[in-house]
């Protein structure tokens, strides 16, 4: 199988990091009919990334053989240590051959035993690491994502450049000063969508905080 690095990266910030929760210290990974699955959360939130496999034909000479072509009927599922994963997808994103497979990072399926091998391509030389994953059942999650149902929900597309600077600016509004602690302060954030008529409206974010509130507004993309 595989993987792209931009893939592990994201959803390796949803991994949750304490010992008592090791069944949730993984990214979780599923081959699917549409392409590789990565999953991973804290219990608080989730991360998922769906994204299409590299072609296989174009892997170095030796290691084809690890990553045959395989169809969408041979499902895989398994678990990647999220700094190993991570170690090794900065190592493949980094490669200036990464406009092509020498830039992903390969999971060695057919040596898969709870413990992964990964592999990442440096002119054409691999490099291989293991990632041994904690015991635990990683739980389902797809009962947990909302669908996008037209029905049930109201959706808006907004630039997400814009999202992040409305949140950071309402959780630096909670900072007391005491180098980012402060967002400890910030009780919530809330996102409000007018159900009203058939055009995008305009999204009201509301952060409340210890001292306060601050409200953002942000502007749907069009068109």
């Amino acid at each position: 199988m595989l993987i792209h690095p931009k893939a592990i990266l994201a959803v390796s910030r949803a991994a949750a990091t304490e010992a008592s929760r090791y069944a949730l210290n993984v990214i979780h990974v599923q081959r699917m009919a549409d392409g590789v699955q990565l999953t991973a959360t804290n219990g608080k939130y989730l991360l998922r990334s769906t994204t299409p496999e590299a072609d296989a034909e174009e892997l170095p000479a030796g290691a084809i053989g690890r990553y045959p072509a395989i169809g969408p009927e041979a499902l895989f599922e398994g678990k990647l240590e999220p700094g190993a994963a991570v170690k090794a997808a900065k190592a493949a994103k980094g490669n200036k051959a990464r406009a092509d497979v020498l830039g992903w990072v390969g999971l060695d399926e057919g040596n898969y035993n709870g413990t992964a091998t990964l592999e990442t391509w440096a002119n054409l030389s691999p490099t291989r690491s293991t990632s041994a994953t904690p015991e635990g059942h990683f739980p389902p999650t797809d009962s947990i994502i909302p669908m996008p149902d037209e029905d049930s929900h109201v959706s808006v597309t907004l630039d997400p450049r814009m999202l992040r600077d409305v949140c950071e600016a309402i959780i630096e509004a909670a900072d007391d000063g005491t180098k980012g602690r402060g967002a400890a302060r910030l009780l919530g954030i809330t996102l409000r969508v007018a159900r009203e008529g058939g055009e995008s409206k305009p999204v009201r974010i509301d952060g409340l905080n210890v001292i306060g509130s601050l409200v953002g507004v942000v502007m749907p993309i069009t068109g």
